[in-house]
């Protein structure tokens, strides 16, 4: 009867064995498959040129006492983003941003542009304001309130404020009111033409 059980458990282990090794070598196939890139999602030049700034640049500001206030920025930037599918396929995917940041001589605060595609129809664009050397700081500035702040051409508008007309800009709002700004006005051209607050004042960019 020993004999007989013993058998039985050789059959088993043997049987388990078989089991892991396939499992082993099943799982191993997997992981050596080869990286490779399926999709590769690419600024074009149109969305590229959102972003006007290429080279370090000084920009005069004035407030609504007409006090001057110098803006400085940077050659923007772009980056690629390599995004895996899975543990189970070696499926990659590239996806392109772009940033730029404005900061402000004897001032705190700093304004990134950010771009980021998303696919080869969707471009999420969008401002974000910073505190500097503050943890949990960033506000954001959206072009829709209601929806992703998704790029889109009819969101370029002419428009009145304040006294002053923009021609061919979007405007990017505060939509959690978690800023003392209430709106920004960016061209492609210029970048952030002016900056609306809650209490009436401003910074505009001079002509």
């Amino acid at each position: 009867m020993y004999h007989f059980y013993s058998k039985i458990l050789i059959q088993t282990d043997n049987k388990l064995k078989k089991i892991i090794l396939l499992v082993f070598f099943g799982t191993l196939l997997i992981s050596c498959c080869e990286d490779e890139i399926v999709a590769s999602y690419r600024l074009n030049e149109s969305e590229r040129n959102l972003i006007p700034f290429t080279e370090y640049s000084r920009l005069n500001y004035k407030n609504q006492n007409g006090e001057k206030l110098i803006g400085l920025t940077q050659p923007k930037e772009n980056k690629i983003a390599v995004v895996d599918s899975g543990p189970e396929t070696c499926d990659l995917r590239e996806y392109e941003s772009m940033n730029n940041f404005i900061a402000f001589e004897n001032r705190d605060f700093v304004f990134e542009i950010v771009l980021n595609k998303a696919n080869d129809d969707l471009l999420f664009f969008e401002i974000n304001e910073s505190i500097l050397d503050s943890v949990n700081s960033q506000k954001k500035f959206l072009l829709d309130c209601e929806r992703a702040s998704i790029y889109k051409e009819e969101y370029i508008v002419n428009v009145s404020l304040m006294g002053f007309n923009f021609e061919n800009v979007f405007i990017f709002k505060d939509c959690n009111n978690a800023s003392e700004i209430k709106q920004i006005v960016y061209s492609k051209e210029r970048g952030i033409e002016f900056i609306e607050y809650d209490n009436e004042n401003y910074l505009r960019l001079n002509d």
